[in-house]
């Protein structure tokens, strides 16, 4: 790596050299023929001929002239006196250069090296300087540069020597940066690079340090980078990403952003990059963008370093036409397993495809594609290629809740990007005007999309048992709980009279038992929460699949009123959207109770007023549905699917919506929460005069049962207000019944 900074040449962009004649030359011309033409005066023409013989591998002049003159003093004689012209500097300088490049990886002339460095830096700096001085010649510059690089590369010390005579920050020096010349192989742009880049090959951290302290030295590299040759590129990454992983230097991250944007630019611009716009999204079997696929599978870093996951996520979204081959070409696993690196690897994959679109590309375009194909371009930015039925099911089904956590997260990803499409697709107003395809087409695609979605994903059944597992396992948790409650009773009394020490052991060991029981039951919590999301999506997404499922999801409200809101909330979500005549909301199960009694205790229990709201919306829908079997078969106005007695006390709400009179604020209500529904329900609807004669026999039940009849009358005298608009004689003769407990007459004329 050292010789290749510095032993690039640029001779064949001055010169073309008969190599017939060249080799002739080379035999005939020694070290003793170089010391004695040098004396003749002949300085040009025996400069040139050791140069040609000194870059010629086949030749030893070097080896030979330095046993002769260990110090070069014949070379440094030239230097010393009057200034020579720029062409016979320029030779000097190449001489010099060709020497330390011979001898700098041998070991037995390290202290020649070092001595021909420190002359030069302390008796002729002034030369050194002057060919990098503005207005100089492109020769004379670049022969300057390449000997301070082979002057720096000798090792850490000259290093550090020659960082310490030149000022590289200098105006005049970051100017070298912007002398570009396309005619030439090597410019000075590009030696300057590579004179700056052996400071960071052979620079102890001292050295590197400063140089990165070097205010503008590498903004200005980077700038236009784009512009430069592969091979001036390919040495500044290769050598910052060696130096980024070797080093702990804080400055390095700097450079790192540096190339960071040139790749980003380089990669992702779709004006000045190199990569191509594939319209078929790789569904056409060709790669378009092969080299960008070949770079992103190299880089190997890409689940714990930042910059680089970046990178690959935005050239992904760029080119989503190769994010199959990437996921099915890198070296990443994402079959669900109990590590960090899976984890990490299901991390990188979410954050690919939360990067695309909410809309795929596809959908857009203005040429017209079967629709089969279009599934499958729509595809490829909405459901991972890696993203397998059994893999997801893998996940769910595992009895470790981190790997179960992270597949969730994964399942409701693909959703709610799936979600999107639907919607899109199926709301004629979002594409309509400006699409190739017609409502027909879109109406189709939708229903092959949802077909290739399910195949996917797995069935709601497998859902469910992944709730019900959870149950059971939060259920045997809990009654072990109990029954560890029990024995620490019965430890306690039987060591009352122990030692204080065997006391505190046994308080700390509940402390820790309790404390565990928290973390699980939150962790039951949120994959509880994020199971009932995965439901309501499914509902959303596809309604046929999730409507033909004979589970009674009204039994998810077994346990409800202890669940926290989030649960509730999903629960109670899935239910209000979902055909209330699907459930059987008043059967009986054995050690459950109904499904609209857990309803109606969370009525009057819950304190959240979002809750309240939708179990106010629910009720309602289902006394709609059920209201004749409400009334005739369970009789629950009067007797009470829940009975509230004086210790159940129904908070009032703010909520308008409720209709419940706000001026009790410590009343209780002994009836059941029906009766404040029913009565809603009738005041919005037009029900048959037999319901009606029910309802009204039923709620005069209700009020003779009151201690209070007042407050029931209350209700109902609000309920149907303004009086003015009622249409129903049994709605007035109720009114007319209450007023005989308030002693009032004046709703009825």
């Amino acid at each position: 790596m050292k010789r290749a900074v510095v032993e690039a040449s640029d001779v064949n962009d001055e010169n073309v050299v008969d190599p017939v004649a060249s080799k002739k030359k080379r035999e005939a011309f020694s070290a003793h023929d170089f010391t004695t033409r040098l004396k003749e005066g002949n300085i040009v023409s025996v400069l040139e001929d050791f140069i040609e013989n000194a870059r010629d591998n086949s030749s030893d002049i070097v080896t030979e002239y330095l046993k002769m003159s260990p110090e070069c003093n014949e070379v440094f004689k030239l230097m010393d006196g009057e200034k020579r012209p720029p062409s016979q500097m320029q030779l000097i300088l190449e001489l010099l250069e060709c020497i330390l490049l011979h001898i700098s990886d041998n070991t037995s002339y390290k202290s020649t090296a070092m001595s021909i460095v420190q002359r030069l830096l302390e008796n002729y700096k002034r030369q050194l300087n002057d060919p990098l001085g503005i207005g100089r010649s492109a020769k004379y510059t670049k022969s300057c540069l390449r000997l301070l690089t082979a002057m720096v590369m000798i090792d850490a010390n000259t290093a550090r020597d020659v960082q310490n005579h030149f000022d590289l920050h200098r105006e005049s020096f970051i100017s070298l940066l912007h002398r570009r010349d396309s005619r030439a192989q090597f410019d000075v742009r590009v030696w300057f690079i590579r004179l700056c880049i052996s400071f960071l090959i052979n620079g102890d951290d001292q050295v590197i340090q400063k140089m990165i302290d070097f205010k503008g030295l590498f903004n200005t590299m980077f700038k236009n980078i784009s512009k430069d040759k592969a091979s001036t590129i390919h040495l500044i990454l290769s050598t910052m990403k060696r130096k980024g992983q070797n080093s702990q230097l804080e400055g390095l991250n700097i450079i790192r952003e540096e190339i960071h944007d040139f790749l980003q630019t380089l990669t992702c611009s779709l004006r000045f990059g190199i990569n191509f716009f594939d319209r078929s999204l790789g569904t056409s079997g060709r790669i378009q963008n092969n080299i960008l696929l070949r770079f992103l599978l190299s880089l190997r870093s890409a689940v714990n370093d930042i910059l680089v996951q970046d990178l690959v996520i935005r050239i992904l979204k760029v080119c989503p036409d190769i994010i199959n081959k990437y996921l099915t070409g890198c070296d990443y696993t994402f079959n669900p397993r109990q590590s960090i690196k899976w984890s990490a690897n299901m991390n990188l994959l979410m954050k690919i495809y939360e990067s695309q679109p909410e809309i795929s590309p596809a959908l857009k375009m203005a040429d017209k594609v079967p629709l089969f194909k279009l599934v499958a371009m729509v595809m490829v930015t909405t459901v991972p290629v890696v993203a397998t039925r059994p893999m997801i099911l893998q996940g769910i089904r595992t009895d470790d809740s981190s790997v179960q956590n992270t597949i969730l997260d994964f399942l409701i990803m693909i959703l709610n990007k799936v979600k999107f499409i639907v919607k899109y697709t199926e709301n004629c107003e979002n594409w309509i005007q400006n699409s190739v395809y017609s409502q027909s087409d879109m109406k189709h695609f939708s229903g092959l999309y949802k077909e290739a979605v399910t195949k996917v994903i797995p069935e709601i059944s497998s859902i469910l048992a992944c709730w019900n597992k959870l149950s059971k396992k939060q259920s045997q948790t809990d009654k072990n709980g109990d029954d560890q409650d029990v024995d620490d009773v019965v430890m306690e009394t039987e060591v009352i009279d122990s030692s204080l020490e065997v006391g505190e052991q046994s308080h700390s060991t509940s402390a820790e038992n309790d404390e565990q029981k928290l973390k699980t039951d939150e962790y039951g919590t949120m994959i509880k929460s994020k199971i009932l999301r995965i439901l309501c999506l499914y509902q959303e997404i596809l309604p046929d699949s999730f409507y033909r499922c004979s589970h009674d999801f009204s039994r998810l409200l077994n346990g409800i009123t202890t669940a926290p809101s989030t649960v509730q909330f999903y629960v109670l979500q899935l239910l209000l959207d979902s055909p209330a005549g699907k459930y059987r909301w008043f059967k009986e199960v054995k050690g459950q109770g109904t499904s609209i009694s857990h309803l109606l205790h969370l009525f009057v229990t819950t304190q959240d007023a979002q809750v309240l709201k939708i179990v106010n919306n629910l009720v309602r829908k289902v006394i709609k549905n059920n209201l004749v079997l409400v009334i005739k078969s369970y009789n629950i106005l009067s007797m009470g699917d829940i009975s509230m007695e004086t210790t159940d006390v129904l908070t009032p709400t703010s909520d308008s919506e409720m209709n419940i009179p706000n001026v009790w604020p410590s009343e209780f209500f002994p009836f059941s929460p029906l009766v404040v529904a029913v009565l809603q329900e009738w005041n919005s609807s037009s029900l048959k005069d037999a319901v009606e004669d029910c309802l009204l026999d039923n709620i005069k039940d209700v009020l003779h049962y009151q201690l209070k009849p007042e407050t029931l009358c209350l209700l109902v005298q609000q309920t149907f207000t303004p009086t003015e608009n009622i249409t129903s004689n049994y709605q007035r003769e109720l009114l007319h019944y209450c007023d005989k407990f308030t002693g009032k007459n004046q709703h009825i004329k």
